[in-house]
């Protein structure tokens, strides 16, 4: 088929009779429908004609994501059809939610820890020597104190520091969202906010990834900057004050 050959789009909502206005066929299929997932959506347009060549359209096989027919004609040679109709690209697609799904998590590590295996005990066993030892410093000398202080985190695998920024910037984009398409991506983002309970937007790259720094809440923050000090440790986020980091 040549490329001037009179086609047309095939878009739900039209008429009949507005689409025979807009192309080169004497006639449409019955019961066809525009989503790509639908190969028989091809084969309705067999047996179509189109009444300027006489051509009848012999064979008709989906191509691309979007409903692209490739069709033959009754006066082509046989063999893959090698006509790209445009009569077969549906415009229309069946509605979806334009946030896409969270990326699935993969790597052993970050599904330990999805999973809870760190919940209630950070895991501090894929952290630096200077890290683990700054820490149990910072938590002694808070306890000198008369205060009592908790690593609320530790190590934490890259791709899981990804899945956690994900779920933040996401969920900053469906938490208003009220569409149809949308209730299913929001829901699982949603279970994965609680979840998480973030309170500010994680980097895409931590030193936590690293096993260089933890999360120590309960410090008394007049003692802090002293205490990380006196434990060789550091917190040089001014926007994270539990985060603490070898000096």
């Amino acid at each position: 088929m040549k490329l001037n050959r009179t086609l047309t789009l095939c878009l739900l909502g039209i008429s009949t009779s507005q689409a025979n206005a807009q192309s080169g066929y004497s006639a449409f299929p019955t019961g066809a429908t525009c989503y790509a997932t639908q190969a028989a959506a091809c084969n309705a347009w067999l047996g179509w004609r189109n009444y300027q060549t006489g051509a009848t359209i012999v064979e008709s096989i989906p191509n691309g994501a979007l409903l692209r027919c490739m069709v033959r004609y009754s006066d082509e040679p046989e063999g893959y059809p090698t006509s790209s109709a445009g009569l077969g690209l549906c415009t229309t697609e069946q509605p979806r939610c334009p946030v896409e799904p969270l990326s699935p998590i993969t790597d052993a590590a970050s599904l330990e820890h999805e999973g809870g295996a760190y919940r209630r005990a950070p895991d501090l066993d894929r952290v630096t020597v200077a890290t683990r030892t700054g820490a149990a410093c910072i938590l002694a000398q808070t306890q000198s104190l008369g205060q009592r202080a908790i690593i609320t985190s530790a190590y934490r695998p890259g791709p899981y520091q990804l899945h956690l920024r994900e779920v933040w910037d996401k969920w900053q984009i469906l938490r208003g969202n009220t569409d149809t398409v949308c209730r299913e991506v929001r829901q699982f983002v949603q279970r994965e906010w609680d979840k998480h309970q973030l309170v500010r937007q994680p980097g895409t790259v931590s030193n936590h990834s690293a096993g260089t720094a933890v999360d120590i809440s309960g410090v008394p923050e007049i003692s802090a900057d002293a205490v990380a000090l006196t434990c060789s440790m550091q917190r040089p986020l001014a926007d994270d004050p539990v985060h603490y980091q070898p000096r």
